[in-house]
C-alpha cells in the first residue's frame, strides 16, 4: 500500500494547432513519458483539453455546433490514449472532454463535459461536471447537462475523487454522506 501519489500537472497550450486526434493522442503519449521520467504516479491534464481539437475542426463550424462535433471526436480520443497509462505505468487524468449522454431526458441538454481517469490497470473512470458555469449553460452556446454523482475510485490502496473545476468550489456533493457518495 501506497499512501502518497506525485502528481504531474501539463499546462498545455491549448492553442497550438494539431493535425488531428492521433497527433494529439502523440503529444499526450510524449508528455506521459516525460511525467513518468520526473517519477510522477499521475499526469493531470487541463479541464477542456479536447478544445485543443478545434485547431482541425471543420472551418465553417459554428460556436454551438463546437461541442457536439468534440463530443464526435472523443471516443476516438479515448481509443488512442487507453493504452498509454499501462505503456507508461502512469495513471492519467486526461482532463476533460465533451461526451453524449446515452439517455438524455426530454429538453435537457444531450452533452456532458467529462473527465476520464485511466489507470494503469485497464480501468477507465468517467467523472461528469456537476457545476456548470454560465457558458456552459447557455442554450445558445455550449449547453451542457449537470452530472448527478462523484465518483470514488480505490487505486494503489488510496481513495480518489475526480472534482472538475467549479465542483470544488460549490461542492454541490457536499450534503451526502460519505457513505451515499
Amino acid at each position: 500500500m501506497n499512501d502518497t501519489l506525485s502528481v504531474a500537472l501539463w499546462a498545455c497550450n491549448l492553442s497550438a494547432p494539431l493535425t488531428g486526434i492521433e497527433a494529439w493522442g502523440a503529444a499526450v503519449d510524449r508528455q506521459m513519458a516525460a511525467a513518468k521520467a520526473q517519477g510522477a504516479d499521475l499526469l493531470v491534464m487541463p479541464e477542456y483539453a479536447a478544445e485543443q481539437w478545434l485547431s482541425f475542426a471543420p472551418a465553417d463550424l459554428p460556436p454551438a455546433a463546437e461541442i457536439a462535433w468534440m463530443a464526435e471526436q472523443a471516443p476516438v480520443a479515448l481509443a488512442q490514449l487507453a493504452s498509454l497509462p499501462r505503456k507508461h505505468a502512469l495513471a492519467l487524468l486526461a482532463g476533460t472532454m465533451p461526451m453524449r449522454r446515452e439517455h438524455p431526458a426530454p429538453d435537457t441538454p444531450p452533452h456532458v463535459n467529462r473527465a476520464w481517469l485511466l489507470l494503469p490497470d485497464g480501468r477507465a473512470i468517467a467523472q461528469d461536471k456537476l457545476c456548470l458555469t454560465p457558458g456552459e449553460q447557455n442554450p445558445a452556446g455550449w449547453n451542457l447537462a449537470t452530472g448527478d454523482r462523484i465518483e470514488i475510485i480505490e487505486w494503489r490502496g488510496l481513495r480518489l475523487a475526480v472534482v472538475i473545476c467549479l465542483d470544488i468550489e460549490m461542492r454541490p456533493w457536499q450534503p451526502f454522506s460519505r457513505r451515499a457518495i
